[in-house]
C-alpha cells in the first residue's frame, strides 16, 4: 500500500489552548478513515491544517512523500492534491452545477465527468444553479467536484449534517460507489459513530489534541 498522508508531531494552539498536541497519523492509498470527538476539540481545525487553510505551530505534513508543510516548506492548498467538502456546500452561486465542477476539473477527469455525475446522481441538475437545488443535491455536487479535481485525498467535514436519514443513506452509498471506482483516500470528520461505521475502515477519536483508534 502506498502511503498518501503522513503527519508528524503536529501542534496547534488556538486562543492560548493547545488543540492539536504532538499528533502523528498516517493514511494509505484507498483508506477511508473517520475522526470523531466532542464539539470544539479541533476536528475541523485538523482538516483545515491538512488542506493548507490553517497553518500549524509546528510539525510536518507529507502528501505522497512530499513535504507540504514543515519548518521550511509550505505548499498552497490548491497544489496539495486534496479535495475539501465543507459542512455546508460551497458552490459558486453564479455557476451551474456543471460549471462548478468544470471550474476545477483536472485533465484526467474531463472524459470522466459524465460518469462521476451519473454515479453521484446529479445528471438531471447539471444545468441548475445552487439556489435551485436541495442541500443534499448540493453536497453531492461538492463531492463530485472534489473528485473531478483529481484529488488524491478527499477531506469531508460532517458531510451528513442537516440531511435526513434517507438522504444520508443515499449519500453514504454514493461515496462507497465513487470510492470503489477511484483510488481516492477519504478522511472524514463526523460526531456520529454509526455514520462512521457505515463508511470507514478505521475510526479515531480526537481527545485532548491526540488521536486514539476506536475498535469497530
Amino acid at each position: 500500500m502506498n502511503r498518501v498522508l503522513e503527519v508528524k508531531n503536529l501542534n496547534k494552539n488556538f486562543q492560548n489552548q493547545l488543540i492539536i498536541k504532538n499528533l502523528n497519523f498516517t493514511m494509505n492509498e484507498g483508506d477511508i478513515v473517520s475522526i470523531m470527538g466532542k464539539s470544539g476539540v479541533g476536528k475541523t481545525t485538523l482538516l483545515r491544517i491538512l488542506s493548507g487553510l490553517e497553518i500549524p505551530d509546528s510539525g510536518e505534513i507529507l502528501i505522497n512523500d512530499k513535504v507540504v508543510n514543515g519548518d521550511k516548506e509550505f505548499i498552497e492548498p490548491y497544489k496539495r492534491d486534496i479535495g475539501f467538502v465543507f459542512q455546508k456546500s460551497v458552490l459558486w452561486p453564479h455557476m451551474t452545477m456543471k460549471e462548478n465542477i468544470s471550474f476545477a476539473i483536472s485533465d484526467d477527469y474531463k472524459s470522466k465527468m459524465n460518469e462521476i455525475a451519473s454515479i453521484s446522481g446529479i445528471e438531471k441538475i447539471m444545468n441548475k444553479y445552487p439556489n435551485e437545488v436541495s442541500e443534499g443535491e448540493g453536497k453531492r455536487v461538492s463531492i463530485a467536484r472534489a473528485i473531478c479535481s483529481g484529488a488524491k485525498i478527499l477531506l469531508m467535514d460532517e458531510p451528513y449534517a442537516n440531511l435526513d436519514d434517507e438522504i444520508k443513506d443515499q449519500l453514504i452509498n454514493m461515496i462507497k460507489d465513487i470510492h470503489s471506482k477511484t483510488d481516492i483516500s477519504i478522511l472524514m470528520v463526523s460526531h456520529d459513530i454509526e455514520e462512521n461505521k457505515a463508511l470507514s475502515d478505521k475510526i479515531f477519536e480526537l481527545i485532548n489534541g491526540e488521536l486514539y483508534e476506536k475498535k469497530i
